[in-house]
């Protein structure tokens, strides 16, 4: 059970995320026009950067997350793995919930949101994160993909793109990246 937690949980490291999140990018400047590409990459490097400035100042004044209670932050906090989840598989699930009709878009949407659900709960259940960590990092991206989705909002102009090949490049993109096993969260900084 514990090698498939590192699994899932890796569906949020910066390498695998970022690399299902340049599909987005390819994707949406293709279909969606080059503002909303550019937007959500601009919400991916902003949810990063602040991620990473908050941990650099709780990995000196806060104690280590098995020396804290499940809702109390620690050093770990923001959770990067669920914030890296959150802004990429949550901003696609925007995408396929917004521009998308059907059930091809319902299994996208669906599929990305039990990717955010899955990472976060993992990153509880390997002790690798408090419950307040695993929120800090939802709340912070959850704010920069509203942002997204707003301007998803105001650029998208009711075309009807394909999203077969948006679901099919982000499970082989994300596959790819985990077979791999290339993480950039193992260096330690994030």
């Amino acid at each position: 059970m514990h090698a498939a937690a590192r699994i899932i949980t890796d569906l949020g490291d910066l390498f695998v995320a970022s690399a299902a999140g340049l599909v987005l990018v390819i994707w949406a400047w293709f279909n969606l026009g080059r503002m909303v590409s550019l937007a959500f990459w601009t919400c991916h490097a902003a949810t990063f950067g602040l991620v990473t400035l908050i941990k650099l100042w709780t990995g000196r004044h806060l104690p280590q997350p098995d020396q804290v209670a499940l809702w109390a932050p620690s050093a770990g906090a923001p959770s990067g793995h669920t914030a890296m989840a959150a802004i990429v598989y949550g901003c696609c699930a925007a995408v396929f919930l917004k521009v998308g009709r059907g059930p091809l878009a319902a299994l996208g949407a669906a599929l990305c949101l039990a990717a955010i659900v899955a990472v976060s709960i993992t990153r509880v259940t390997l002790h690798t994160h408090s419950a307040a960590d695993v929120a800090a990092g939802l709340a912070i991206a959850g704010g920069f993909a509203a942002l997204f989705v707003r301007v998803l909002s105001v650029q998208f102009r009711d075309q009807a793109p394909e999203l077969g090949g948006l679901l099919v490049a982000l499970v082989v993109v994300a596959g790819l990246a985990l077979v791999s096993r290339v993480r950039i969260s193992s260096l330690g900084v994030f």
